[in-house]
């Protein structure tokens, strides 16, 4: 499994601030701006904890668009994806292998330490690029990884999704109305410095 925009949610939130998170969302019920429905998981401790597949995390439910859900996390790398039979993400390796890479190129760096264009302009040797700190850059080592990030991600997949149906009422799988049950998931990975 991994991550979310039917909108099933996935936020990976701990001490050391990395962030991975999604959110799932279906349109099929009345009653409710599904749409604007997301099942979001905030992982709470670092990623280094020792049992990956029970982390501890924050479930809420909130009724955001999509477009708003991805603006009110810190930047990061996201990836959007859809269930087959609600139980599993399809194509899962390669929206892992697209966030690992996009993760290794990120540079996760306070807003206070990013230099303007204004002040880069002042400076003769624009060459000046601010670089991640190293603490930054150790938290992030399982996220930057496929094999440690898949388990990292797997079991926040499997608690939003399963809240999510179990708010709709739906059963984890069906398989004779698979069309019509699947379930758009986003997975957004950041870094909050707060």
């Amino acid at each position: 499994m991994d991550s979310y925009n039917s909108n099933n949610t996935n936020n990976t939130n701990g001490t050391n601030g990395t962030n991975g998170t999604g959110n799932v969302n279906n349109n099929e019920l009345s009653g409710r701006d599904w749409d604007c429905f997301n099942v979001i998981v905030e992982r709470l401790k670092s990623s280094d904890e020792k049992d990956l597949n029970d982390p501890d995390c924050k479930i809420s439910e909130v009724e955001v668009s999509s477009g708003d859900f991805l603006l009110k996390f810190p930047r990061g790398a996201y990836t959007s994806a859809r269930t087959v039979k609600r139980k599993s993400i399809m194509d899962l390796q390669s929206h892992v292998s697209r966030m690992v890479h996009s993760l290794r190129l990120m540079k996760f760096i306070p807003e206070s330490e990013v230099p303007t264009e204004k002040s880069q302009d002042n400076k003769e040797n624009n060459e000046f690029e601010a670089e991640e700190s190293s603490q930054i850059t150790r938290e992030l080592i399982p996220y930057r990884k496929s094999d440690t990030f898949k388990q990292l991600i797997i079991p926040i997949l499997r608690k939003g999704l399963s809240r999510y149906c179990e708010i709709k009422g739906l059963p984890s799988h069906n398989n004779k109305r698979e069309y019509e049950d699947e379930i758009k998931v986003t997975i957004l990975v950041c870094y909050s410095f707060k």
